[in-house]
């Protein structure tokens, strides 16, 4: 074998490590919805490249010049660093149909990253209208991302936009995409159209289009720049606040298997404190089928302690007619769409309301439907007070 050849298997060995060490690196991420999407995608990378370890003669440094592993290993570094990840590989659809994939969203749903690995030469060309035909000009990229961000809104805002250059960027590029409002990574370097970029490695894989349904929802406890001076409660929402277990009564274990697990996760991350921060100072708001059904609820299986903690909650409820948004209005019912919450949601949608709810079936559901809601969620607790009499109290925890 000539030394040319023995270069090529060497540079070969080093891509396979890569992705090796890429899906090494991606184990601590794996509860992240699209995480194993992107595995799949290196692990696809690394087996078409192991092919010429059986067939060498087959292989061609443009196999390695063009292989996504430069773009993959990109995405995960930019995950690695990235504050609050909830989402990798994420697939959206702009006003016009056009499919754009997001790399990366974070802060719980308020930033899409898109995470750009070519290098500066060939994005100057890219950015100058340079670029070959059918091939679409960095500046058409970043107008299908920000036309997506209004279409895909998140809690009544558009996401921030971020594009994240990995090799550099030049930096009439930046000029250009920060006069369009998006928020530019990566090292700026002198602008230079001279240099030749033969080998540039692939970073746009927009054209592989997933229909998995991922979406992000805002926990309760974190603080955005986003008006939430009105909340909209759920029945869920009102239930938890009031409930026994959510106020000092959480070492039981129950008959009932959900009520002892509700116990337990009350005893490991208390619900109460939470949503008293939330409603600090918020006009609280309910639609009138909401609160005529959390009474009827109520009345039917709360304590006493319970319905005199409701009693105080109600207070400070402003209870609305129901009204409907367009958008949920059109949600299939069946399954996790009923119509209690299609109102009960819907309410909160039509007054650009962010809803507070412990229903993350009816939010994926809708999801599932194209249509995304703004939601901040919260862990599900139960009435428990009159279940406490047949229950076997624990000590508590120290």
């Amino acid at each position: 074998m000539e030394d040319g050849e023995n270069e090529l298997f060497s540079k070969l060995d080093e891509k396979i490590k890569e992705g090796n060490e890429l899906i090494g690196k991606l184990q601590n991420f794996m509860s992240i919805p699209g995480v194993g999407k992107l595995q799949k995608r290196i692990e696809k990378e690394i087996k078409f490249l192991l092919k010429f370890k059986q067939k060498p003669a087959g292989l061609k440094i443009e196999h390695l010049q063009c292989s996504n592993l430069l773009h993959l290993s990109a995405i995960v570094q930019a995950l690695m660093e990235a504050s609050k990840p909830c989402t990798v590989l994420k697939t959206v659809t702009n006003a016009d149909g056009k499919k754009v994939v997001i790399d990366i969203i974070t802060d719980e749903g308020f930033q899409w990253i898109k995470v750009i690995a070519r290098s500066p030469q060939a994005l100057e060309r890219l950015s100058g209208g340079d670029q070959a035909y059918g091939q679409r000009s960095l500046i058409d990229q970043a107008n299908e991302y920000i036309l997506a961000t209004k279409s895909n809104i998140h809690h009544f805002k558009p996401p921030s936009l971020v594009f994240l250059f990995h090799s550099g960027v030049p930096e009439n590029a930046v000029a250009k995409l920060s006069a369009m409002g998006i928020i530019v990574q990566g090292e700026i370097v002198p602008t230079s159209i001279n240099e030749d970029d033969t080998t540039d490695e692939s970073d746009d894989n927009d054209d592989e289009i997933s229909d998995e349904n991922i979406f992000c929802q805002r926990k309760a406890g974190n603080n955005y720049d986003v008006d939430y001076s009105t909340l909209n409660l759920d029945i869920t929402a009102m239930i938890a606040y009031v409930s026994a277990v959510s106020n000092g009564y959480a070492n039981y274990v129950f008959e009932e298997k959900i009520l002892t697990q509700q116990a337990a996760w009350e005893r490991q991350r208390p619900v109460k404190p939470i949503l008293d921060e939330l409603f600090h100072n918020k006009q609280l708001i309910t639609c009138q089928s909401a609160m005529d059904d959390f009474m009827t609820i109520l009345e039917t299986l709360g304590g006493e302690g319970e319905k005199i903690r409701a009693k105080e909650l109600t207070l400070r409820i402003k209870v609305i007619p129901d009204q409907i948004s367009d958008k949920v209005q059109k949600l299939k019912t069946g399954g996790k769409v009923r119509e209690r919450s299609k109102v009960i949601f819907g309410t909160g949608d039509y007054l650009k309301v962010v809803t507070v709810s412990a229903n993350s079936g009816f939010s994926r559901a809708a999801q599932s439907q194209n249509i995304t809601l703004a939601v901040i969620s919260h862990e599900s607790r139960a009435l428990t007070e009159s279940k406490m009499k047949t229950a076997t109290k624990i000590a508590a925890t120290p």
